[in-house]
């Protein structure tokens, strides 16, 4: 016995009769045999889509396979190379108050600072894990800020793409 599998009749003469609080509806293909006659329940959820947030967390991935059935990965720890938080736009990890800052020149940590900080309090974004940070242009900082972890403001960042 598989507790994912769940039968419902789906015919042509009797298509499935979903229940608006169902956790998932019948996704059958399209094909030659039920073209004609293939339809999207109406309480199968809304014909249009809303820009949303989502929260991306272990909760949320879990749960989205298991009304799925299909895996989601995320992956962390990847390696950064030439990527130079202060050319354009770069993202930074928000690891909340405690972490080891690399060691930056000061011109750096001035730098780096100043555009997080200033991120922080324009950004429209409400994501809670990461932000993105656009550097003033003519801000440059050195090889040593791939990576880098600074704190702004009480929060550690590192610098992750």
């Amino acid at each position: 016995h598989d507790r994912r599998l769940g039968f419902l009749e789906n015919t042509l003469s009797s298509p499935a009769r979903i229940s608006p609080t169902a956790a998932q509806c019948p996704i059958p293909k399209r094909n030659l045999v039920n073209k004609n006659s293939c339809v999207r329940t109406p309480t199968c959820g809304p014909m249009t889509f809303n820009n949303t947030y989502l929260k991306l967390d272990n909760a949320t991935i879990r749960a989205w396979y298991e009304l799925s059935y299909r895996p989601v990965y995320y992956m962390t720890g990847l390696k950064l190379t030439n990527e130079k938080p202060c050319n354009g736009v770069s993202r930074w990890w928000r690891h909340g108050a405690t972490c080891t800052e690399t060691a930056l020149d000061n011109e750096t940590i001035r730098i780096l600072t100043y555009n997080i900080d200033r991120a922080m309090s324009t950004s429209d974004d409400n994501n809670p894990y990461v932000l993105d940070v656009k550097f003033v242009p003519r801000h440059k900082c050195g090889e040593d800020a791939i990576g880098a972890w600074i704190k702004v403001n009480g929060v550690c960042w590192e610098h992750v793409h």
